[in-house]
């Protein structure tokens, strides 16, 4: 009976002092109201305790607790003094009168501010955040970041922004030590300046504390490869700037943080947009500031319903003149393409989009209306972060769009389509410009949008690690692909341009991501070309195989008006000195060598339709141009600082002949003796073909000559 007694005892003291109650903020509030708490209640010593972002709690008495967590975006504030008995970590803020820290660990990448005094009974604090405090009282060698702490000083637990000199980031005197290299953990604090990137930069962990302005300029790429932190700074502490000259580019996988990206525009111009920013789905179009005027003849903004085979009017509604807007209605969502146009005024605009950054891997539903009769299959989209991303193999050989989203497109068409309007964009004219794994490597901005073609009702897919720096929106990297690029200019002096490349291992039938169909956007004028094994599709980009043999490429042109048309040669990439191009216009007989750039053909049109069948390219002798094999180990070339060594040690003399990406030759000299210079001095930056001829061999070599 004892016994039984002692052990109701022990259960019923064991249920008292337990071990505590776990309290999560449910909402802003007091320390000591059992409502700011779930469950209900008041923290005390032996219960846990988390404060979540976005909730502020009042210190209005002295508080206690085993363990203190507060999240990124969450803040305890208020003079008074808390005890923590057990570990402590600090993603957020701390603003109080007093700290006394008796248990371990006590972690801080936040911000934490003590009016009075900090006592730590013997416990460090890490982590990469920020403590001040007027005193503290550290026993047994306890250390706040690795320093031992003396009062009325900050200390940080990463390099830290200062801004002293300047807003520029690689200015080590910016810095408290130094210009941060790619692993260090970095804290943004409010300084003289704030930092600007307009480089390339890679940090550890990256804390923005309240008050700072990081800004990624128009050419900054910045890589965030630890967390990233913007304690209370909101939209305001990240700002992604976008102008004339390119966009910014950011890359982080922390979820939940504030930023602005903005996307320049010129106005009376169509452009194709979307939003890396995550909208609630209460947040509307009117609530987001983007300064469009609805009313008839005013500004417009769309987007494609591709099962209505047409676009719905947000800003102006059904009817165009803005008496039944959708702005209301709609919400911008993560993976949807819109067109818009600015016609107030001209010059530019430049459109701010504020809120969390999305990082997360996003599927959007596409869809195929077998009925429609203007773009099949063709959905407007735009993908949905805040860095660049890689399109193709050549941007990236893996992560990339494209091959991402190879059962999605359509065979014919696995490709995106860019519009493009804007004189000087992509080729001075108004119609989708495609790009795929024949193209070169291409990146696509932040907030752009664009068209893709449907297999069928599917999900588009937009993975997180697509997401590359590339140096501009549609940049296109050098490779060894030859390349012919055909222009056509129209009486009005508008122009449309067809594609044509040689790539190892293509057909002459259709290669599914090599060969895009041609989207047809301007109902004037329209330039493609027929597979050399024709399926019935007009082509935008046709990839062949290299061949020493005649490849003849059928040639379609589509016009409205009437009179004089203009082919040339818009751009020719590494097509070796022996090939040949020429331009056939089967009605008049005419033959033009198109191998050389500054070739043109004028002809007459009297009549509107499509000229499927009067043109041709004529290609022999593709090969292109690869990396040459030295063929003589006597002689060895090279450049440096604009001149070219050649060294030969068997003959000691030859000549050099330097060939450009074209095949042009640009420079030949003879030389006589073991080693020779010729200077480069009258040759432009470049990739060149170098070969010298010395006793009845060749050797190549290609060069890079600035």
């Amino acid at each position: 009976m004892k016994k039984l007694i002692f052990t109701l005892c022990a259960v019923m003291l064991f249920s008292l002092v337990g071990y505590g109650a776990d309290y999560t903020s449910n909402g802003s509030g007091n320390w000591s109201s059992s409502g700011t708490w779930t469950p209900s209640g008041t923290p005390d010593e032996g219960d846990n305790v988390t404060i979540l972002s976005g909730h502020t709690i009042t210190l209005d008495q002295d508080g206690k607790s085993d363990d203190l967590f507060i999240n990124s975006g969450g803040s305890l504030t208020g003079q008074n003094k808390i005890s923590i008995y057990e570990e402590m970590d600090i993603s957020g803020s701390m603003d109080v009168a007093n700290i006394e820290l008796f248990g371990s660990p006590a972690n801080i990448d936040g911000v934490v501010n003590v009016s009075d005094k900090f006592l730590s009974e013997g416990t460090d604090v890490t982590g990469s955040g920020e403590v001040t405090a007027d005193s503290y009282d550290f026993s047994g060698g306890a250390q706040v970041f690795g320093s031992n702490p003396s009062g009325g000083n900050t200390y940080y637990g990463s390099n830290h922004w200062t801004g002293g000199t300047s807003n520029v980031w690689t200015n080590s005197n910016n810095w408290a030590n130094g210009v941060p290299t790619i692993t260090d953990d970095v804290t943004i604090t409010v300084g003289t300046n704030d930092p600007i990137i307009s480089t390339s930069v890679t940090t550890g962990a990256l804390n923005i504390r309240s008050g700072a302005v990081l800004t990624i300029g128009d050419a900054g790429q910045l890589t965030v490869n630890g967390t990233l932190t913007n304690n209370n700074a909101g939209s305001d502490g990240v700002v992604i700037k976008s102008t004339v000259d390119g966009t910014g580019s950011l890359i982080h996988s922390t979820s939940g943080i504030d930023g602005t990206v903005e996307r320049y525009l010129t106005k009376r111009v169509w452009h194709y947009i979307s939003t890396p920013i995550i909208y609630p789905a209460s947040t509307y179009f009117d609530d987001l500031s983007m300064g469009l005027t609805g009313g008839e003849n005013n500004d417009q903004f769309y987007r494609w319903n591709e099962v209505l085979d047409g676009w719905i009017d947000i800003l102006n509604g059904a009817d165009g003149t803005g008496t039944d807007p959708l702005m209301d209605e709609e919400v911008f969502n993560l993976g949807q393409g819109y067109a818009v146009n600015y016609q107030l005024g001209d010059g530019t605009k430049t459109l701010s989009l504020s809120g969390e950054m999305n990082v997360a891997n996003k599927t959007f539903a596409i869809t195929r209306n077998t009925s429609a009769t203007t773009f099949t299959g063709a959905n407007l989209v735009g993908h949905p972060f805040t860095a660049t991303v890689a399109i193709n193999t050549g941007a990236d050989a893996t992560n990339n769009f494209l091959t991402d989203n190879s059962a999605a497109l359509l065979d014919s068409y696995e490709s995106v389509y860019l519009w493009s309007e804007q004189p000087g964009y992509i080729g001075d004219r108004d119609d989708y410009v495609a790009f795929n794994n024949a193209s070169g490597a291409t990146f696509i901005e932040p907030g752009q949008g664009f068209m893709v073609i449907a297999a069928s009702n599917t999900n588009l897919t937009f993975n997180a690690n697509t997401r590359k720096h590339g140096s501009a929106a549609f940049y296109k990297d050098s490779d060894d692909v030859s390349r012919f690029e055909l222009r056509v200019i129209n009486p009005e002096e508008a122009t449309n341009t067809t594609m044509i490349a040689f790539i190892p291992g293509m057909t002459n039938g259709l290669d599914p991501s090599y060969d895009g169909g041609k989207l047809f956007g301007n109902p004037d004028l329209g330039l493609y070309t027929k597979l050399v094994e024709d399926n019935g599709t007009e082509f935008a980009i046709q990839a062949l195989p290299p061949s020493n043999d005649e490849t003849t490429v059928q040639i379609g042109l589509k016009t409205e008006l009437i009179g004089q048309y203009t082919f040339q040669p818009k751009n020719i990439e590494n097509f070796g000195e022996e090939a040949s191009i020429i331009l056939e216009d089967k009605q008049t007989g005419a033959m033009i060598d198109f191998s050389d750039p500054s070739a043109s053909y004028t002809f007459n049109l009297d009549s509107q339709g499509d000229f499927d069948d009067r043109f041709e390219l004529h290609f022999k002798s593709v090969v292109g141009i690869n990396d040459p094999n030295v063929q003589n180990e006597n002689i060895n070339t090279y450049v440096s600082n604009s001149t070219l060594y050649v060294e030969d040690e068997g003959a000691g003399k030859g000549i050099v002949s330097i060939f450009n990406m074209m095949g042009q030759q640009v420079l030949m000299e003879s030389y006589n003796g073991e080693y020779n210079t010729i200077e480069l001095n009258n040759i432009s930056t470049g990739q060149y073909i170098i070969k010298v001829a010395s006793d009845g061999s060749v050797a190549s070599t290609k060069v890079h000559i600035e």
